[in-house]
């Protein structure tokens, strides 16, 4: 028995027999959907979108998200549940996302559970946007995804905002979603 013990020490000192704990990642690719109650021009309306891809890319606590075939981009971040390092939170918003813009607007708040090889994500996601076919639009979906596979799909941060520029008789007017610029004013 005296042999035993320092073998036993050993052994889990160095890390044969411990059990090794998981991280909580997100990273990877996601399949699902979401159904939403949305007040478009002032009727309640529902939208539902099934076979929706999503691809993560999260590090530390920083995650970047492409949804729809990279129709929208977000940037936040995902925490791990402190009782339980399977479990956590994600809360990302959309790129285009500004107090002053009245072009698109969401937020995503989201209960994730991952394994080694899958995971679920169901959350709530808050939008209001404005388009040519829509004078208003807004609300509150709920979205379902499983991961498919952990691969990084390489998500990068949100882009610069592009600014949209107007030639004028002596002036140069450019806007993007964080505000406008008059040149030679």
């Amino acid at each position: 028995m005296r042999a035993a013990r320092p073998i036993i020490f050993a052994c889990v000192f160095l890390g044969a027999g411990v059990l090794h704990v998981q991280a909580f990642d997100l990273t990877g690719t996601w399949e699902g959907g979401w159904t939403c109650r949305v007040q478009n021009n002032g009727t309640f309306a529902p939208i539902v979108k099934e076979a929706v891809i999503m691809k993560i890319t999260h590090s530390g606590s920083t995650v970047y998200m492409d949804l729809d075939n990279e129709r929208y981009h977000y940037s936040g971040w995902a925490k791990a549940d402190n009782d339980n390092a399977k479990r956590g939170a994600l809360t990302v918003v959309e790129c285009r996302t500004s107090p002053t813009s009245t072009v698109f607007n969401e937020v995503i708040s989201a209960r994730v559970k991952v394994s080694s090889g899958g995971g679920e994500l169901n959350g709530t996601s808050t939008l209001c946007f404005t388009d040519s076919i829509h004078t208003d639009i807004g609300g509150i979906c709920q979205l379902t995804f499983k991961r498919t596979s952990v691969a990084d799909p390489g998500v990068g941060p949100c882009p610069p905002p592009s600014p949209i520029c107007a030639a004028l008789p002596h002036r140069l007017v450019c806007s993007s979603e964080y505000g406008s610029q008059d040149f030679f004013k």
